[in-house]
């Protein structure tokens, strides 16, 4: 009979999410018709400012990911000293003080079918689930004409596919045991594979989560509730794998920064290309040339 009503319970909560995510998409198509709508610029000026398919590039995307990995060789200034401090500072107060310390506590307080309904919630943070998401609300902001979320879809598709390739690559070298499968959280067995419980070290779900959630919270930072709804719900779902037990405390507060730092600045190289140029060659049957895009 429990077991009947867990399921459901599950069942409900997965539409419920479901459900949010397509009012969502609704509420970002609308916003955006209603402002084109009132909009005083000319009609020159509104379609060179719609974000097209053609906008796309995957070479951008690869140079944004080169730019992300080589940014501990660039220039260090102040803000980067102080987001480095901050990410390897909670992520090691979190290894060496509070792994161990909440395994213990959710083992003792949290029975298995709260850990199955923690794992069933953990998974709207599911790559999968996040990375089609974004690619209904890009849809969305096409189909719509909505420039600032056709944009913001892109830089997150951006964010997402570089943060992940770094989770999945430290996964795979790493080789941290879960929590599940251990109650000592140094057990680091190195470059893996296969077996899926020697990835712990980070979260794939927070990092899936986070490179969005930052992106979006960054470009629709005007309307006020935007931010903290999104950061609520990326952080909600990434505690939830805690309970779980996938992942440690410090999984968890590693991938969450990593990807948010990187979000910024995937956010923040775009937005400091606007106003610069590229020169694209250009080839036809009888021409030749360059084409100078701003």
């Amino acid at each position: 009979m429990l077991k009947n009503v867990f399921c459901s319970t599950n069942i409900f909560i997965k539409l419920i999410v479901r459900a949010v995510v397509v009012v969502v998409v609704l509420l970002f198509s609308i916003r955006g018709v209603a402002q084109q709508q009132i909009d005083t610029v000319s009609v020159d000026q509104t379609e060179s400012s719609v974000f097209k398919f053609t906008d796309i590039s995957i070479v951008e995307t690869f140079k944004t990911g080169i730019d992300v990995v080589t940014s501990p060789f660039q220039k260090w200034d102040n803000t980067k000293i102080y987001n480095t401090i901050l990410l390897f500072g909670s992520a090691s107060f979190s290894y060496f003080f509070i792994d161990e310390i909440c395994k213990d506590f959710i083992d003792d307080n949290i029975s298995e079918s709260g850990k199955r309904f923690g794992k069933t919630v953990s998974e709207f943070g599911n790559p999968v689930f996040v990375g089609s998401t974004v690619l209904g609300l890009g849809a969305a902001g096409v189909i719509s004409k909505n420039s600032q979320l056709s944009r913001t879809t892109y830089l997150s598709a951006h964010s997402f596919i570089i943060s992940m390739t770094l989770c999945y690559v430290t996964k795979h070298l790493s080789g941290r045991l879960r929590p599940d499968y251990s109650t000592n959280n140094d057990m680091w067995y190195g470059p893996n594979w296969q077996e899926n419980h020697k990835r712990s070290f980070y979260s794939g779900h927070t990092t899936a989560l986070f490179s969005v959630a930052t992106v979006f919270a960054l470009e629709y930072k005007d309307v006020s509730w935007v931010p903290p709804v999104l950061y609520l719900f990326a952080g909600s779902i990434s505690v939830s794998r805690i309970i779980a037990g996938d992942h440690w405390m410090s999984d968890v507060v590693f991938a969450a920064g990593i990807s948010h730092l990187v979000a910024r600045k995937v956010v923040n190289r775009y937005h400091k290309s606007e106003g610069k140029y590229t020169v694209v060659p250009f080839f036809s049957n009888k021409e030749m040339g360059l084409i100078v895009k701003f």
